[in-house]
């Protein structure tokens, strides 16, 4: 309504009683309308009296209301009419649940975004990924288990999310649960878990699931994500030389990822053999990636020869 964006409080009144007066109320685009114009020219609660008075609703005037709320950054007031929504009957919109969502944006509010995640697959993820943004991953383990088909989207949100806070024993356990099911891992689903078991020490496991990826998409291209995913595993856990022996065996170049995260490997376990090594490598290929790195390498070399 242009009273609404004019903020036209005295003009929004004589129209509401124009409405009034001819009938207009009965009509639920009129009475959204109605609720958005009071919320934000009377506030919140002469928009939940009218809301209240309307002879009908239906999806869109409810969701009005439940914006408003999200507004007001009230979720518990939001998730009560999104119940309430669902108790009359009215199928919730993805615009319904973006205004519900858009109200627990606070972290303390964060237990009710997990409770009310109940509708698709698609939305249980968004629930999950809100969960584990915060480390919450017995409720973002409860939205999943709690939805009877998970996809494969459903698997990677949460085996992404477990292995951002370092539970990596936990994503292995899930890996191989997903591996009992119909579902066919991706190559997003083989990156989180090798990255999960870089961070945990998991190198025997690590190397089974990169082995296994290659067995089930023989021929494929493998995502250079997941090549740069084993360097850091090999390089972070102190297997120098199998990281070097991995990079050389590559059957495409190797990027500059790569090189840096040997390079890192090499400083964190004083390998000055293979740093050098990965140090001219990354000069000759990525000259322009090289420096920061050269640099770092002279730190732990003592040995300027590195520079060229």
């Amino acid at each position: 309504m242009g009273c609404t964006q004019l903020n036209a409080s005295e003009l929004g009144g004589q129209l509401h009683g124009l409405f009034l007066k001819n009938g207009f109320l009965s009509n639920v685009v009129v009475g959204a309308g109605l609720v958005d114009m009071y919320a934000k020219c009377w506030g919140l609660d002469e928009a939940r009296r009218v809301f209240d008075c309307m002879q009908e609703r239906n999806a869109v005037t409810w969701t009005t209301m439940i914006a408003v709320y999200a507004h007001y950054k009230l979720p518990s007031e939001a998730m009560y009419m999104f119940r309430e929504m669902k108790c009359f009957g009215h199928r919730p919109s993805h615009v319904t649940c973006n205004c519900l969502l858009s109200s627990f944006c606070e972290r303390v509010r964060l237990d009710h975004s997990c409770d009310f995640i109940t509708l698709t697959g698609f939305l249980r993820s968004i629930g999950m990924i809100s969960c584990l943004e915060y480390g919450k991953q017995v409720d973002a383990k409860d939205v999943f288990f709690a939805m009877k088909e998970p996809d494969l989207i459903s698997w990677n949100s949460l085996l992404a999310g477990l292995c951002h806070h370092g539970y990596g024993e936990k994503v292995v356990k899930l890996f191989d649960e997903l591996r009992r099911t119909k579902i066919q891992p991706d190559k997003n689903t083989f990156i989180s878990v090798v990255s999960a078991c870089s961070h945990s020490g998991l190198v025997i496991e690590g190397v089974k699931y990169f082995d296994l990826m290659r067995k089930l998409y023989p021929g494929h291209p493998i995502s250079m994500n997941l090549y740069a995913s084993m360097v850091d595993m090999f390089a972070r856990l102190g297997y120098i030389y199998e990281a070097e022996a991995f990079i050389r065996n590559m059957p495409v170049e190797p990027g500059p990822s790569m090189y840096k995260c040997l390079l890192s490997g090499c400083k964190l376990h004083g390998n000055i053999e293979v740093g050098e090594w990965a140090s001219h490598r990354l000069l000759e290929q990525y000259p322009n990636d090289a420096a920061t790195d050269l640099y770092s390498s002279v730190e732990f070399t003592g040995d300027t020869r590195v520079l060229g």
